[in-house]
C-alpha cells in the first residue's frame, strides 16, 4: 500500500496546476451558490462535500488514475485493494478541501449550522464515496459493462456542481433526508462492491490491451 501512496503523492506533486485550478473552481462554485444565487448557507454546508468531490473528479481524474497500469505490472497488490485505496485517498482529500473552504466561509459570515446540517454534511461525504465507488468500478476488469456503469456515475459528477449552484435550496435537510442519504449510500456501496468482489487483474490487463489497440487503430485511420 505504501507504493500506492507514493504514486498518488507523486501524481499530486506533478499536477499542481490542475490541483490549483480545481481548488479555484471549488471556491468559485461555493461563492456563486452563496453570494450570487443566495442559497441558504446551512443547506450549502450540508451538501458541499458532494460538490467538491464532483469538481475535483472532473478536473483531477485521468486514465492513469483509473488503470494504475504501472502499479498493476510492478506489484502484486489486488485490484480490490487499489480500488479501496483510491476511494480512501480521493474521498478524504476532497473532504478536507470541502471542510476547509466551508469552515472559512462559515467564520467569515458568522453563520454556524445546526446539528441536522452537520450530520447531513457527513452523510454527503459518505454518499460521495459511494458514488465515486460506482464511478470507478473500472478497477474490477475494465469490461464494457463496467465502463458503461462507471460512465453513467461519472456523468453525475458533471451535473452535481450545476445543481449545487442553481437548485441546492430545493434539497431538504431533515430526518427523512438523512435516512434517504444513508439508504442510497448503502445501495450504491453494495452495488460497487458486488462488482469488485469479482475483480480480475488478468481480465483487466487483457481488456486494457484491447482498448489500447482499438484506440491506436482509430488514431492510425485518422
Amino acid at each position: 500500500m505504501k507504493s500506492l501512496l507514493w504514486k498518488r503523492l507523486i501524481e499530486v506533486q506533478n499536477n499542481k496546476i490542475r490541483l490549483a485550478f480545481s481548488l479555484l473552481i471549488s471556491t468559485l462554485v461555493l461563492f456563486l451558490s452563496i453570494f450570487v444565487f443566495k442559497n441558504n448557507f446551512d443547506i450549502v454546508f450540508a451538501y458541499f462535500p458532494m460538490a467538491t468531490m464532483a469538481i475535483n473528479q472532473m478536473f483531477l481524474a485521468s486514465m492513469d488514475d483509473i488503470l494504475f497500469c504501472e502499479t498493476l505490472i510492478s506489484t502484486n497488490i489486488s485490484l480490490k485493494k487499489m480500488w479501496w485505496f483510491n476511494l480512501i485517498f480521493v474521498s478524504i482529500g476532497n473532504y478536507i478541501i470541502s471542510t476547509t473552504l466551508i469552515v472559512i466561509c462559515s467564520l467569515l459570515l458568522g453563520v454556524f449550522p445546526g446539528y441536522l446540517y452537520l450530520v447531513q454534511n457527513i452523510l454527503s461525504f459518505i454518499l460521495s464515496i459511494s458514488v465515486l465507488g460506482c464511478a470507478t468500478i473500472h478497477y474490477a476488469n475494465y469490461s464494457k459493462i463496467n465502463q458503461c456503469i462507471g460512465t453513467v456515475f461519472g456523468l453525475t459528477f458533471m451535473i452535481i456542481p450545476f445543481v449545487f449552484v442553481k437548485f441546492i435550496s430545493l434539497l431538504p435537510v431533515s430526518y427523512l433526508s438523512l435516512s434517504i442519504s444513508t439508504l442510497i449510500s448503502i445501495i450504491l456501496a453494495v452495488l460497487a462492491y458486488s462488482f469488485m468482489v469479482h475483480s480480475s487483474k488478468e481480465k483487466m490487463l487483457i481488456n486494457t490491451a484491447k482498448l489500447s489497440n482499438m484506440m491506436n487503430g482509430y488514431i492510425s485511420k485518422e
